[in-house]
This record gives C-alpha cells, sequence and structure tokens, in this order.
C-alpha cells in the first residue's frame, strides 16, 4: 500500500511540473505572437512611411529605421525574457 502511495505522489509531482512546464511555454508563445504581430504591423508602418513623398528622403529613412530598430528590439527582448518587452 505504501508503494501506491508513494506511486501516486510521484505521479501528482510529476503532472504538477508539467502543468507548470506547458503554463511557462503558453505564456512564452503569448508574448512571441504578440511581439511578431507587432513587428508586422511596424513593416506596415515602415512602408507607410517610405511611401511618403512630402518628407524629406533621409528623414523617411532614420524614421523608417528607427521603427526597425524598435521592432528587432522587441523581438529579441521577447524571444530573451518574455517579461520585458517595450514599445516605440
Amino acid at each position: 500500500m505504501a508503494d501506491l502511495l508513494n506511486h501516486m505522489a510521484d505521479l501528482c509531482r510529476r503532472y504538477h511540473d508539467i502543468d507548470l512546464a506547458y503554463r511557462e511555454l503558453d505564456r512564452r508563445y503569448t508574448v512571441l505572437r504578440r511581439a511578431t504581430g507587432d513587428a508586422t504591423a511596424s513593416l506596415d508602418r515602415i512602408r507607410a512611411t517610405l511611401a511618403q513623398r512630402t518628407a524629406h528622403p533621409e528623414a523617411l529613412a532614420r524614421q523608417a529605421c528607427t521603427i526597425a530598430r524598435f521592432a528587432a528590439e522587441n523581438l529579441n527582448a521577447a524571444s530573451m525574457d518574455p517579461d520585458t518587452t517595450s514599445g516605440p
């Protein structure tokens, strides 16, 4: 009987560990999914910025580079530590 109880306790601990790991993976997936969505939106902003004909070309390029840098930083932060994403 003691062996059965020990086995059940071991299974319970394993289930708990697997559940925690699943929740962490799900949280990381959500953060990465959000970051990739933000990066996609950044690409659209870059396209819109470069399509403007009213500003100086160098200013447009600087603005597009700034948007790209923020997108890259956010993706990098999300892939390294999902709690430290920042926005432009």
